[in-house]
């Protein structure tokens, strides 16, 4: 048999984390009404509370939470507090940072709960801060570090081009398509490939090193190619977070050249997140809540997009393709089984 393994190189950023793991915001928790019909804001809407100016300044306040995140990272933080409390000091002494501005950090960190300190001068780790150290199962180090990162991280200053234009804006904000910046900047292209991996010529090798490691060599073969002109017959496609990295058009260009190379019993996997239907019920923990914001994301980037049940159900059927099976799973993916329309 062979399988034919597509992969996207943003699926990594879209990893869970721990399952103990979820986002964390501050909810208003409660509004006042206006009863009168004076003019102003009118007499059917609420008036926003201290708790919602909180809640907004909080929201205001994210790109500062993803830097101090991603430093902390970098300075491995997690790894430096794992045995016990230590003082700015010390800390400043193990990371080689400036020691008034590690005191400052710590303070910050423990604002946004990684730290605690309860002397005002020994700092200790938290639950929340070993999800950022390297050897804890499933830790989110390498992802706070690329989020942190300049690729990653300016394309949001041209969001509201982006909304007027629906276009990618990396070019804009960084100066080249997003991959031919990590060329340009190889700092950034090591944690970026430190956090996935890419499935594109350059790392066939790779491929082929893995598969030797894992017993498989001698019936799997690593090719690397471009898949907009053409894929290898094969008796398994596996598209694992492909498709979303772009719009239908071009999504329609992969899907049709996966087609044609497609045996005639040979089927075609998508595993991809997704959003729910208008009124279906799902179980929460089949839902990732942080699809609506990596949609945006994607197309910033590259001009992806996520997509429902239904919408991949309509690219497939502009390629001849059939869907026999849907299985939602419990870290917010959904796993799409295809075959040829007969």
């Amino acid at each position: 048999m062979q399988i034919v393994h597509h992969r996207n190189p943003y699926s990594a950023l879209l990893g869970r984390g721990p399952a103990s793991y979820s986002h964390h915001m501050v909810i208003p928790k409660k509004t006042a009404v206006i009863t009168g019909s004076s003019g102003g804001i009118g007499a059917t809407n609420r008036v926003p509370t201290k708790e919602d100016f909180d809640w907004l300044y909080c929201e205001m306040t994210g790109f500062m939470r993803t830097q101090i995140l991603a430093v902390a990272a970098s300075l491995r933080l997690a790894e430096h507090l794992q045995d016990g409390g230590r003082t700015a000091e010390e800390f400043a002494a193990f990371s080689g940072i400036e020691r008034s501005m590690a005191f400052r950090f710590l303070r910050a960190c423990t604002k946004i709960g990684l730290t605690a300190c309860d002397d005002g001068r020994t700092f200790n780790s938290t639950p929340r801060l070993q999800a950022l150290h390297g050897e804890t199962p499933d830790s989110m180090r390498n992802k706070a570090m690329v989020f942190g990162t300049r690729a990653q991280y300016l394309i949001w200053s041209e969001f509201l081009t982006a909304v007027r234009t629906n276009q990618a804006q990396a070019a804009r904000a960084l100066g080249a398509p997003i991959f031919d910046y990590y060329a340009d900047h190889p700092d950034e292209a090591a944690i970026f490939r430190a956090t996935m991996q890419e499935d594109r010529p350059e790392v066939a090798a790779a491929a082929a090193v893995a598969a030797k490691a894992r017993g498989v060599a001698d019936r799997s073969e690593a090719i690397g190619g471009d898949f907009f002109k053409s894929v290898p017959e094969g008796d398994l496609y596996l598209l694992r977070f492909i498709l979303h990295d772009w719009d239908d058009a071009d999504a329609i260009r992969i899907l049709q050249n996966c087609r044609r190379a497609m045996k005639a019993d040979a089927r075609l996997v998508v595993i991809e997140a997704f959003f729910a239907e208008p009124g279906e019920q799902i179980p929460a923990h089949m839902i990732d809540t942080q699809v609506p914001l990596f949609d945006l994301h994607l197309m910033l980037a590259v001009n992806g997009k996520e997509r429902s049940l239904t919408e991949y159900s309509t690219l497939f059927d502009k390629v001849g393709l059939r869907t026999i099976k849907t299985t939602p799973l419990d870290n917010g993916y959904v796993v799409i089984e295809t075959a040829a329309l007969q």
